[in-house]
């Protein structure tokens, strides 16, 4: 009997634990350290006063744990020795990218609420002590819950990409290129709009490229290339495996 070469059950089970293994000292360091900031970060700044925006953390702590765990994936490309071995591992290009989506973007948002309500308890007991109350913040609520979820994916697609791409410090040159590319979208539609004015248009055209740029980035259509990124990072590891 032929054997699907693209994707095994078995064999994606086999690779899913070896990935968790190795991936879960790493992810349960920066979800610790996450957890550390948030609360040293809240006693400072909110941790006597009587309000205390918890929104805030959660959304805060969301992103950046969300970009390092994403940045630093595929952690096996750091070293020369260990990428030729998980290079010849036996599964699918398909598989070992949806082993790492999988931890990155699903395995790591539980592992993030379950932090984070450990982060309400040691908030809310040192509030205890000060005799203040701390409200209880539902996340799943929140209206804001589902679009930050594809906000975050966006952004982790992008960082897996590089994480593929760049074998040495993968988050740094990852978050150095994407500045770059901002900065110079930026000075882009700042060019536009100054050829707008020096050509004495209306300024309601001005302000309809500033608010059709925003609603660009704010539309579904923007989310949709969530799945273009990950089958870019399939091709980019399909690269490294020639």
């Amino acid at each position: 009997m032929k054997t699907n070469e693209f994707f095994s059950i078995k064999r994606f089970k086999i690779l899913m634990i070896r990935e968790l293994y190795s991936r879960k000292k790493g992810l349960l360091i920066t979800l610790g350290a996450t957890v550390g900031v948030m609360f040293l970060i809240s006693i400072f700044i909110s941790g006597v006063t009587p309000h205390i925006n918890l929104s805030g953390f959660y959304y805060a702590g969301l992103y950046i744990s969300g970009i390092i765990v994403a940045g630093t994936a595929f952690s096996d490309f750091r070293k020369k020795e260990t990428s030729m071995m998980y290079l010849t591992l036996p599964a699918s290009t398909f598989e070992k990218l949806k082993s790492q989506v999988l931890i990155v973007s699903v395995g790591f948002l539980i592992f993030y609420i379950v932090a984070f309500y450990l982060f309400w308890v040691l908030i809310a007991l040192w509030r205890l002590i000060l005799d203040l109350e701390t409200p209880f913040f539902n996340i799943f609520t929140d209206p804001n819950f589902l679009l930050s979820i594809l906000k975050l994916w966006f952004w982790q697609s992008l960082f897996l990409i590089g994480s593929i791409a760049f074998s040495k410090s993968p988050l740094i040159k990852t978050m150095t290129l994407i500045f770059t590319v901002l900065v110079l979208l930026g000075l882009f539609v700042l060019f536009l709009m100054t050829k707008i004015t020096f050509d004495q248009m209306h300024s309601t055209s001005s302000s309809f490229a500033m608010s059709y740029n925003k609603n660009i980035f704010d539309s579904w259509l923007f989310y949709l290339l969530i799945p273009v990124f990950w089958i870019t990072a399939y091709f980019k590891l399909k690269e490294k495996e020639v």
